[in-house]
């Protein structure tokens, strides 16, 4: 009996170790923007919506960005990320008018070249989808954006950024 006792105390703190090793490795990180984020400049401005990365690891991006423009020139958004970090992903949301649809890819620290919210005063949204590979240089994952000529562009409250770490 003391044996068995003994052999189901390892295998309870076996399956334990596993299990916070599991969750340690698909670690999910969010930030839900609380409040207005607007830019009024054509440079890029970096939001609340900012996630700490681990080096050395691998993380899927997902992020659902309500997002305003007041002219229409429309704004461009961008994923900055660590330096040495790569990103594959892909944006897809609201062009010209609430109907209409694009998609564009992001690259590294670049914007997603797609002028997004082409009509004056439309409210819209963009989702971005991918992955954020990390080198050895640890960092955040920041959603930027920016106004292409005049007038506001506004990430709304609601809007989020979600990274799950995949390797």
């Amino acid at each position: 009996m003391k044996r068995l006792l003994i052999l189901f105390a390892l295998l309870a703190t076996a399956l334990s170790v596993h299990a916070q090793q599991h969750v340690a490795k698909n670690a999910i990180r969010q930030k839900v923007l609380t409040a207005d984020s607007t830019n009024s400049t054509t440079g890029l401005k970096s939001t609340p919506l900012s996630i700490a990365v681990d080096s050395n690891s691998t993380w899927e991006l997902d992020a659902y960005l309500y997002t305003g423009s007041t002219t229409a020139a429309g704004m461009s958004l961008a994923v900055d990320i660590p330096s040495g970090a790569t990103i594959k992903a892909i944006a897809f949301g609201t062009d010209t008018t609430v109907s209409q649809f694009n998609s564009d890819a992001i690259t590294a620290d670049a914007t997603a070249g797609h002028s997004w919210n082409d009509a004056n005063s439309q409210t819209g949204w963009v989702n971005m989808h991918g992955t954020v590979t990390v080198g050895s240089t640890t960092g955040n994952v920041v959603i930027q954006h920016k106004k292409n000529t005049s007038g506001v562009a506004t990430l709304r409250s609601g809007s989020y950024l979600r990274l799950t770490k995949i390797q």
